[in-house]
């Protein structure tokens, strides 16, 4: 069940996305309605104005302590930056959660994460990426029994022909290197985490599916489930020791509610992914990055919106 690591989250004066989260994810120019809080539909804002073109001629005199343009991506703006205690009242949320079990309180400490620890759902959204990459990654592998390549050509990153024989357990774990091997960032571990426990909990589910052949719903769950239990791992390594601290010392305890906040996350994305599919949006090999990125805007938007 998601992560059993917690730490005390990342400090103040460090930027909000981190530098080791790639640029698979854009930031969406305008906030996504929660489809299950369908807006007025209204006009696209204009796009900015282009910075208008100086006359060849001597560059105007640089003021004091004035950055070079090209330095914007390498040193963040304060707004890019953490600010402090910005974790403070979702971690007190999720403390009442783990004391007293009122969904309230999660309700509470999941829109504090997104509206104040990011800054709104577009961040955080960004924040999950690698969540959705990862996603991708597993029903890329899954959704091939035939080891075809991919529309642009590329194989797989494993064929799932060798999974074959393999325990449930080895069969997660073979997945979860190939997609994310390596420990590139903070993120890896949980991510990896994450995989096995998608993959491997769908397959003791359903004990005679056949993982070289998995059937398009399988195949479809291990996605989702990847995309939640990434984005959970993520949350309790920002706040989850505060769930351990509430629950003064019972690992039982603390365990539960942990159990408790993945499963409603994971719902929460289902129900996303969900809406998605009946609003027409088909998952294949070639859309389920994008597929995952949207579902995960989604989430956030609604958890967001648990402040209102």
């Amino acid at each position: 069940m998601g992560t059993s690591k917690t730490s005390s989250g990342p400090g103040k004066n460090v930027p909000l996305v981190p530098n080791w989260v790639g640029p698979d994810a854009p930031t969406p120019q305008v906030p996504s309605k929660p489809l299950t809080q369908p807006g007025d539909g209204g006009s696209p804002s204009p796009s900015p104005k282009p910075p208008e073109k100086r006359p060849d001629g001597p560059a105007p005199p640089k003021k004091p302590n004035e950055a070079p343009p090209d330095q914007g991506q390498e040193n963040p703006t304060p707004t890019d930056l953490a600010p402090a205690r910005r974790f403070t009242s979702a971690r007190r949320a999720i403390g009442n959660f783990a004391k007293t079990g009122d969904s309230r309180s999660l309700r509470s400490a999941l829109g504090n994460y997104v509206k104040k620890g990011y800054g709104g759902s577009a961040t955080t959204s960004r924040r999950m990426s690698k969540s959705s990459s990862a996603a991708a990654g597993v029903f890329d592998i899954l959704s091939r029994g035939d080891g075809a390549p991919t529309v642009d050509g590329e194989k797989s990153e494993l064929d799932v022909s060798t999974l074959a024989g393999l325990s449930h357990s080895e069969v997660a774990e073979r997945i979860a290197e190939a997609v994310n091997p390596g420990e590139v960032s903070l993120d890896d571990a949980g991510v990896r985490e994450a995989i096995a426990e998608a993959v491997s909990s769908v397959l003791n589910e359903n004990e005679n599916a056949d993982v070289t052949n998995l059937p398009p719903e399988l195949a479809e769950e291990c996605f989702v489930r990847t995309l939640s239990y990434s984005a959970f791992n993520i949350l309790v390594a920002d706040i989850g020791a505060s769930v351990q601290r509430a629950a003064h010392g019972s690992a039982v305890l603390a365990n539960d509610r942990l159990k408790e906040i993945s499963d409603f996350v994971r719902e929460a994305y289902r129900t996303q992914y969900v809406k998605v599919k009946a609003i027409g949006s088909k998952i294949s090999r070639s859309t389920s990055a994008k597929i995952a990125r949207d579902v995960t805007a989604q989430v956030m938007d609604i958890f967001e919106s648990y402040l209102e």
